[in-house]
């Protein structure tokens, strides 16, 4: 990633990258932790970036309450594809929007992977 973007624009490409390594993936967003918009690729994300902010917080309090940690990811599965999020760093996460019949299994270890790279940027 080139350091003389800026920190929106590196977040931006690593979004449209992770969508052109998984086709499966429709839409992508980064997400602060208390539910702010950090960049986007997907329609509609100033709705879906709040929500999939507050599904991650409602998992992780109740994994807490039940004593079995902080959630590793949260998986909406509906009739029609998946929302999945996944944490990036301390302060976000990543989500994606999947379509429906993708191998979710690999679509999520794509997703991890790439967490890491959105959590080192968010640093920078």
């Amino acid at each position: 990633m080139d350091p003389t973007q800026s920190r929106s624009a590196r977040l931006q490409r690593a979004l449209d990258d992770l969508m052109k390594q998984a086709p499966e993936i429709h839409g992508a967003l980064v997400v602060s932790n208390d539910a702010f918009l950090v960049a986007a690729a997907v329609d509609d994300a100033e709705t879906i970036g709040p929500i999939a902010a507050h599904l991650f917080d409602l998992a992780d309090k109740a994994t807490q309450r039940l004593g079995q940690g902080r959630p590793q990811r949260v998986i909406v599965d509906a009739s029609e594809g998946t929302l999945a999020t996944v944490p990036a760093g301390p302060d976000a996460m990543l989500v994606a929007v999947i379509r429906k019949g993708a191998k979710l299994g690999v679509v999520l270890e794509l997703m991890v992977r790439w967490a890491g790279v959105v959590a080192g940027l968010m640093e920078y």
